[in-house]
């Protein structure tokens, strides 16, 4: 994982960070740009946000492309998908996706993450599929 140091060389300098739980770190930057959060000062998770409509996964563009189209293909490739309250969880990819099979574009958001960051949230989702 990259430290803040490495990852501010890349994205630039983030704000002051804040600090929400012991030991965790969450940056701010431009609207335009994503949102870090660290653990113990190495990466754990990148959010980023409908008005970045680069963001892609294996040719896949997250917020540009039909969403059942993506959200079908990350299936295929994660195998079960989970659900709460409109947050989509692809759990073995370490992708999480926010609204984005509702029509509510500017609540549209991505989150990748480290293996087991998301694991002591998983007893809140419950199985979903989009395959059918």
């Amino acid at each position: 994982g990259m430290s803040v140091e490495e990852v501010a060389a890349v994205l630039g300098k983030g704000d002051d960070g804040d600090s929400y739980r012991q030991g965790h770190l969450r940056e701010v930057r431009e609207i335009d740009q994503p949102i870090v959060t660290y653990k113990d000062g190495i990466v754990e998770e990148i959010e980023a946000f409908y008005d970045m409509q680069d963001v892609s996964f294996e040719g896949n563009y997250i917020f540009r492309d039909d969403p059942i189209k993506v959200l079908r293909y990350l299936e295929n490739r994660n195998g079960d998908v989970l659900e709460h309250l409109g947050t989509l969880l692809f759990n073995n990819l370490g992708i999480a996706l926010g609204r984005i099979d509702e029509n509510v574009i500017d609540e549209h958001n991505l989150s990748i993450f480290k293996k087991g960051a998301w694991d002591e949230r998983l007893h809140d989702f419950i199985p979903i599929s989009f395959l059918s």
